[in-house]
């Protein structure tokens, strides 16, 4: 009869496989498998409750039922109760019971919990079972791409196998995550390749560049003497680098946020000039030219951060002028137009118009699309969104001024894909502690207070397809960004304003979940700032706020002074001189960013050293306006496992490390923790029990 039951189940006959399953349990009153297709049937009908009874009374029944434990860990996954899914599924593991879809589940689950609390002594590593599951059922892969994208990212020990090379290439491209997060297993990777040691093998990186030690299993070779180096190993290497997919793959889609890397590139870009500058055919090889666009389009990504000297800058010159009067490009023409591009975009723009190309290849369309025509559909975009107001806080303008001249991110592709879950899942994976609370929180209405460019924007509105996300930004020039971007991406639920968050006051509007990140600390009162959110939560809303940390800042300090003794204006020359004198260990108490890009885009830069108004903030001030915006605080989103793995090691009483007084005396003992802000949500006390 059990077969039948299955049967039943399988063609959807769930009424028919009910009273075959109830007459089973009549004359097996105590039979676990009974009760397992009970519970089956129930979380197919939608009957949650139901199906928890049904799945405890199975593994009751009998605790040796490896099934019975797979399709109970599975289901409490299914609703977000995480820790329990997966206590069950590592029971199923035990017994050898798991099914590939319980692999899957598991390996989400560790993922998540690794946030919290350190499982990867309890079970394999989650790419691991996730490469199991998919070689045990090869269509898993595309149900369950984002949650093993979410997991692959954090995979810097694994080992890089071809098919993990090809997955992490895939995933900077298709929207399963921001390309940024893979950017440090994309660098070790490559690096364990010898990328990085091929480029420095042939110098030019001593001039302005402080190169650390490139960590990689290869013996590096021998870096020759500073200079000319033979025209030969420069196309041999171009030729190289531009039959590897991954690299071409990375230098387009993010900044190659690591420092090693930012010392090869910029050694690579001075071979490249003194190459062009060399003879008028320097490229005539076809095969040099993906790797010089692609690296072309890492430089317009991070706005040519990298150093240049005075010989670059006159180098530079000279090949514009070059070019300028040239009737007609010669063949090598598109490295020529992209060895220019590598220093400065305003010139391409320039050699471009006064030199057409009849047919561009296909990687520089792509360079005159994102250094050309986007920047011109993002200005008209710019001219249609509505305004809130007139901007007349004088900090307001002020910072306005900054993100018009510096919008930030320059972002190419952003998670679009999310995994499939519920919306009390989705509630669980945001806010760990909502974890089990009844589903009540709606999601009709979502505020973005300083959107920027719309990443996160985009991502929200992907994340709650049903919502209304709105949008507002100071900054024009960055809301036409964010415009371009969503109607590429074809996201429909999004409304984008340009206003002051201090015009939103008795605007009558409220949203069930706000999210202002990076904001506030750049208002002239960012309590005031605060307390108008507030006035915009719905009674059961959520808010989500980031605010600086002033102990994980003050490394900060002397470098703001000195900008601040020395006059320094935030332009972009200044900026990479800054940037050079900081690598020279001018500062040694700083700390270069590890986590974050902050440090390798001009416009980061900018906004991490240079910014037009900023202040920061302790737990003291935190909990006080916790407090008096009557909230409930629902923890912190942390920068790297590792912080939450120490602060359950030292403060095991906390589990869910709700309590602020804990999170205050581990910030005076961890000073970076919050390097990335307090980062936090909270929800309104009206709601809370």
């Amino acid at each position: 009869m059990l077969d039948r039951i299955r049967s039943e189940t399988r063609q959807g006959n769930y009424r028919e496989a009910i009273i075959l399953a109830k007459h089973w349990l009549a004359r097996h009153p105590n039979d676990d498998d009974g009760f397992m297709m009970l519970g089956i049937i129930a979380a197919l009908t939608q009957d949650p409750a139901a199906a928890r009874v049904f799945f405890h009374r199975s593994v009751t029944a009998n605790p040796e039922n490896g099934k019975a434990w797979d399709n109970l860990g599975r289901f409490l996954c299914s609703l977000g109760e995480i820790k329990s899914g997966v206590a069950a599924l590592l029971r199923a593991h035990v017994l050898g019971a798991i099914e590939p879809e319980g692999f899957l589940f598991l390996a989400r689950g560790l993922h998540l919990l690794r946030r919290r609390i350190d499982m990867t002594r309890r079970a394999v590593r989650a790419v691991d079972l996730y490469a199991r599951a998919f070689s045990l059922n090869s269509r898993l892969k595309k149900a369950h791409w984002p949650s093993y994208v979410d997991v692959l990212k954090s995979s810097l020990d694994a080992v890089a196998a071809p098919w993990m090379i090809a997955d992490l290439r895939r995933a900077c491209v298709d929207g399963s995550a921001r390309p940024s997060d893979l950017m440090p297993v994309v660098c070790k990777n490559l690096t364990e390749q010898g990328v990085v040691d091929s480029i420095i093998s042939l110098g030019r990186v001593g001039e302005g560049v402080i190169l650390p030690s490139v960590r990689s299993s290869r013996p590096r070779p021998q870096s020759p003497p500073l200079g000319k180096v033979g025209d030969g190993r420069l196309v041999e290497l171009c030729r190289s680098l531009s039959g590897n997919a991954l690299l071409l793959t990375a230098l387009a889609s993010a900044p190659m946020a690591e420092r090693s890397w930012e010392a090869a590139l910029t050694g690579l870009r001075r071979r490249l000039l003194d190459h062009a500058l060399a003879s008028a055919d320097a490229f005539a090889d076809a095969a040099m030219t993906p790797v010089i666009i692609a690296l072309a389009l890492q430089c317009a990504l991070n706005e040519s951060i990298f150093f240049e000297t005075e010989a670059e800058a006159n180098g530079v010159d000279r090949l514009a002028r070059h070019l300028a009067r040239l009737d007609t490009l010669p063949a090598s023409g598109e490295g020529l137009l992209a060895v220019a591009a590598l220093y400065r975009a305003d010139t391409f723009r320039q050699l471009l118009a006064s030199h057409p190309i009849a047919a561009p290849s296909p990687a520089m369309q792509m360079l005159i699309d994102r250094l050309v025509r986007e920047p011109e559909a993002e200005a008209a975009l710019a001219a249609a969104i509505p305004r809130l107001g007139q901007i007349d806080d004088a900090v307001s303008k002020s910072v306005r001024r900054q993100y018009e001249e510096s919008p930030y991110p320059r972002w190419i592709t952003t998670q679009t894909l999310w995994p499939n879950t519920d919306s009390r899942a989705t509630l669980g994976m945001l806010v760990p502690a909502l974890e089990g609370r009844p589903p009540t929180l709606r999601y009709e209405s979502v505020l973005i207070a300083g959107c920027g460019t719309g990443r996160q924007l985009i991502e929200t509105a992907c994340l709650f397809p049903k919502a209304r996300v709105v949008g507002i930004d100071l900054s024009l020039k960055s809301l036409g960004y964010a415009k371009r971007k969503a109607i590429e991406a074809g996201i429909a639920n999004i409304e984008l304003m340009q206003a002051d968050l201090l015009d939103l006051k008795g605007s009558g509007k409220r949203f069930d979940i706000i999210m202002c990140s990076g904001v506030l600390h750049h208002m002239a009162a960012p309590l005031k700032g605060l307390s108008i959110l507030r006035t915009l939560m719905k009674p059961s809303g959520l808010i989500y706020i980031g605010l600086y940390s002033r102990i994980a800042r003050e490394h900060l300090l002397p470098i703001q002074t000195y900008i601040k003794q020395n006059g320094l204006a935030s332009t972009p020359d200044a900026i990479r001189s800054l940037r050079h004198l900081i690598r020279s260990q001018a500062f040694p108490d700083f700390i270069e960013p590890g986590e974050h890009s902050d440090f390798y885009t001009l416009s980061e830069c900018r906004d991490l050293l240079f910014h037009a108004h900023e202040d920061t903030f302790d737990l003291d001030e935190i909990a006080a306006a916790i407090r008096d915006n009557r909230l409930r605080f629902l923890g912190f989103t942390l920068y790297g496992t590792h912080w939450a793995q120490k602060f359950t090691q030292e403060f095991p009483n906390d589990p869910m490390m709700l309590s602020l007084d804990n999170w205050r005396r581990f910030e005076s003992k961890h000073r970076r923790c919050f390097a990335g802000m307090y980062q936090f949500w909270a929800m309104a006390e009206e709601r809370a029990r």
